[in-house]
């Protein structure tokens, strides 16, 4: 077979020339396994381009009157993308919120150039940044490429955590369960309250890490009572764990 025209449809601002490089391997297909194999690497190379939205190919046989026995003719279906594309989207992690404002312009001179513009405003620093992007044609791995960024400190920290405080120590004291406060009635209050449960806890951490910690030791402290006011339970829980972690031989803990 012998592939004799390749038609697109929907181009807008795209340039021919940067197409002709993606698709010119089409035409030197032999036979038809080799043009739907050739097709559609030019599908995926017109894809990679990042200026596409959808591409779709149709292979049908020649018409008109140049039309040969064996001619087939492969049509592009295309959409673009729009002249600008943005996104919004919030980050909150490590004590640290942020909001990042992102636009794009893409293929902004019909050769598939990219513009790109990110600004992100945080709780501790906020930053903004440009780049331009165009790729070679023909050789989409080589690309021109420009960067530029700037970045406000809104906070200065110091490591003071790494470190000074290696000890961690919480010491709630739970006087009221939630639900005798959350009671419905005055009766059902008292009753709930004679029952309740007074619970002391106490922790000491200074392990390098809660997870697969290497170093450091680990305290808690349970105490637990019940029916100090009357009511028909009453008891006294007391436990307790102990951990210790040392590196020993071979990186074993």
């Amino acid at each position: 077979v012998v592939v004799q025209h390749v038609h697109f449809d929907g181009l807008g601002r795209t340039k021919d020339d940067i197409i002709m490089y993606e698709i010119c391997d089409v035409f030197k297909a032999k036979n038809l396994i080799d043009v739907m194999r050739k097709s559609h690497e030019a599908r995926e190379k017109l894809l990679r381009l990042g200026i596409f939205r959808q591409v779709e190919v149709l292979i049908d046989t020649c018409q008109g009157d140049d039309a040969l026995p064996n001619g087939l003719d492969v049509t592009f279906e295309v959409t673009e993308l729009r002249r600008l594309t943005g996104s919004y989207n919030t980050m909150v992690g490590n004590n640290e919120g942020s909001m990042v404002l992102g636009l794009k312009f893409p293929n902004l001179f019909g050769r598939a150039e990219k513009v790109t513009f990110q600004f992100s405003y945080g709780t501790k620093e906020t930053s903004y940044g440009l780049s331009f992007f165009k790729p070679q044609p023909g050789n989409f791995e080589r690309k021109t490429r420009g960067n530029g960024y700037e970045l406000k400190h809104r906070m200065f920290q110091l490591p003071m955590r790494k470190n000074f405080l290696t000890l961690r120590m919480t010491e709630p004291w739970h006087r009221l369960p939630r639900e005798i406060v959350e009671s419905p009635s005055l009766e059902i209050f008292h009753t709930r309250l004679d029952a309740a449960l007074c619970h002391h806890a106490m922790v000491i951490d200074s392990r390098n890490s809660s997870i697969l910690p290497r170093r450091g030791a680990l305290l808690k402290i349970n105490q637990e009572l019940a029916g100090y006011t009357g009511g028909d339970v009453s008891f006294l829980k007391e436990d307790f764990e102990f951990q210790l972690n040392k590196q020993l031989l071979w990186d074993s803990v």
